[in-house]
């Protein structure tokens, strides 16, 4: 008879805690993952920054808590794009090894949208009449907080013992709201920001619309074809600036606006004189350098990495692992 191996001996307190220390940074196998570190210090670096700020009295507004609630409604907004954006750069580059980080990034923009809430509620004192007041009453708010509800049903349905539970099909249903949680994002971004942030709330609008129409060509198993993401950057562009100018156009203060006033902005929009002439280019010349990029990889892409990543078509996520049935990014 061939003798048994003996059983390893049980982990102490110390192996478990250091294991669950460091789990976010090593894959399915338990091997350390330099994708999923990178990953996890560029979502913790804008919370060390604003501690760091914090502690410094060095922050430009008038209270801790109004810098909070700034900074961690910007680094929401973007990571929660950036989960979106984790599917055309896995079909672009050609890079299977990223959806792994889809769940961090999605998680991430889930922490600083809790942040930020609590950083709103500190802005009130802590006056919930005051709060529920303000969550029924103001559209900026409505669109806030439902928005960070459903980030919170898709975390925590993001797991693969929720996947079995909910089935595949169930699963994917749900799941393609996120692209309703990041278009309530980006409209709060907007209504909460538009006209005293500059171009940054009408580039993460142009930048989920490029989103959007990336999901179009992907349909026709376009998305990862140069000319066509070409094209995309172009359109996503124009619309971008369409939806500045008519933004700005439509908030001008209690008065009617004119139409030369639209026609203005729009121009101004799409002047690349203008526009190389200011410290943050407009959105419009943002998303179109960002489409281009994408285009450019596209094509090395092409060169270095000649096999096509395919997947199947369904329901996406910015929290569906690796090996999920449900997986799309």
């Amino acid at each position: 008879m061939t003798a048994e191996p003996a059983a390893s001996p049980e982990c102490g307190p110390g192996q478990q805690a250091s294991r669950r220390l460091l789990a976010p940074v090593r894959d399915r196998r338990g091997r350390f993952a330099p994708l999923k570190a990178a990953t996890l210090a560029i979502l913790v670096a804008p919370a060390a920054w604003l501690i760091a700020r914090v502690w410094a009295e060095a922050l430009g507004l008038p209270s801790p808590a109004a810098a909070i609630l700034r900074w961690t409604g910007i680094w929401s907004t973007t990571f929660l794009l950036a989960t979106l954006a984790v599917t055309p750069a896995r079909r672009i580059l050609r890079w299977r090894g990223l959806v792994a980080v889809r769940r961090m990034l999605g998680i991430g923009a889930l922490a600083y949208s809790l942040a930020h809430m609590i950083a709103w509620f500190a802005l009130l004192g802590w006056d919930w009449d005051a709060v529920l007041d303000e969550m029924l009453g103001r559209w900026l708010l409505v669109t806030g907080w439902t928005a960070v509800v459903g980030m919170l049903a898709l975390a925590a349905t993001s797991f693969d013992t929720a996947i079995a539970r909910m089935g595949t099909l169930g699963w994917r249903r749900l799941h393609r709201a996120v692209y309703l949680v990041a278009i309530l994002s980006v409209l709060h971004d907007l209504m909460a920001r538009g006209r005293i942030a500059g171009t940054a709330p009408f580039t993460a609008a142009g930048l989920l619309l490029w989103l959007f129409g990336w999901r179009l060509l992907d349909r026709h198993r376009r998305g990862d074809a140069p000319l066509a993401l070409a094209g995309l950057a172009l359109a996503a562009a124009f619309v971008t600036g369409f939806v500045q100018a008519a933004w700005l156009w439509a908030d001008v203060g209690g008065r009617v606006p004119s139409l030369s006033e639209f026609l203005e902005t729009l121009a101004l929009d799409f002047d690349p004189a203008w526009a190389a002439t200011i410290m943050t280019p407009p959105a419009v010349w943002q998303v179109l350098i960002v489409g281009c990029l994408a285009a450019e990889a596209a094509v090395l892409a092409r060169r270095w990495a000649p096999e096509r990543v395919r997947g199947r078509r369904g329901g996406i996520s910015p929290s569906a692992s690796p090996r999920s049935p449900a997986r799309r990014r």
